[in-house]
């Protein structure tokens, strides 16, 4: 994982350059504790739903996780699928990276639940570049990013996903 270096802050031009074609995906032990966004496909100016999933969980009671995009991407919508209680997702959707929050620190017990956490809706920009461009996520347990009933910071790997826009040649 990876601390994030500043505070987040709007960011209206691309961050990264879109890649020709999908890159594969990181090899992540099967039984980890994990957290991942899917892959999606979408056209320049159309909305696109990505989800944030998890998998695999220790339990945990708290966790913070910050999504990273480029600039020609701007979410519109934010919907908590109610798997996991005690949302307080960021109400500034200028935000990037976005800082999605699930806080339930005073519960007796760990929570164990595994599947889609978050749908984002982005809207793409209209005169978007054809590529492929990740949607990552990170956290930083030194500042107790996720954690379970014992305040023990618990660590998850961290599966980034991507929206092609456009016709993109499969590898």
């Amino acid at each position: 994982t990876e601390a994030p270096e500043s505070e987040a802050t709007a960011t209206p031009a691309p961050t990264a350059a879109p890649t020709a074609a999908p890159t594969a995906a990181p090899t992540v032990d099967p039984n980890a504790p994990t957290v991942s966004v899917n892959n999606v496909t979408a056209k320049a100016g159309e909305e696109v739903t990505v989800t944030v999933s998890v998998a695999n969980n220790p339990g945990i009671v708290s966790m913070m996780l910050d999504v990273a995009y480029d600039g020609i991407f701007e979410i519109v919508k934010v919907e908590d699928t109610a798997v996991f209680p005690g949302v307080m997702h960021s109400d500034d959707f200028e935000l990037n990276p976005y800082r999605l929050c699930w806080a339930n620190d005073t519960i007796p017990e760990n929570l164990y639940t595994n599947g889609d956490f978050v749908d984002i809706t982005f809207k793409v920009a209209d005169n978007a570049a054809d590529g492929v461009y990740p949607i990552t996520l990170s956290y930083d347990n030194d500042e107790w990013f996720i954690y379970d009933v014992d305040l023990v910071t618990v660590d998850f790997a961290t599966v980034a996903g991507s929206i092609t826009i456009g016709e993109v040649a499969q590898p």
